[in-house]
């Protein structure tokens, strides 16, 4: 029996470590996702600096704005597609799978009180 509670905590410590991985990297990737989109605007910005003429540029607009409103399209049906409960949510919906209905059970006590049992 002694040996057999190390290896539990072992085994728990496991898959604690394994979930903190995994929602590290979700973090990570979320936080990459939405800061790469925004250097291209830094960009712009110092050469809007150096070149006076392109400071009101309409296709400078332009492009600022398209890159991180697809980002951020792209991060939304990425991050549903990482987190795994919202994932069989989605999948769930899409294939319109009901829940099942179970049936429940009206007990009565002797004392007269009535219960629910599922």
């Amino acid at each position: 029996m002694r040996n057999q509670i190390p290896q539990f905590s072992q085994v728990q410590r496991r898959i604690r470590a394994q979930r903190d991985l995994a929602v590290t990297r979700r973090i990570i990737f979320t936080i990459i996702a939405m800061t790469l989109p925004g250097l291209p605007n830094i960009g712009f910005i110092f050469l809007s600096n150096i070149h006076l003429n392109m400071e009101g540029s309409y296709e400078m607009y332009r492009i600022q704005w398209t890159g991180p409103i697809l980002a951020f399209l792209v991060l939304s049906i990425a991050l549903i597609l990482m987190t795994p409960s919202l994932k069989n949510l989605i999948i769930a919906k899409m294939f319109n799978q009901r829940a099942q209905v179970q049936p429940t059970t009206l007990n009565t006590a002797k004392n007269g009180q009535a219960t629910l049992s599922f």
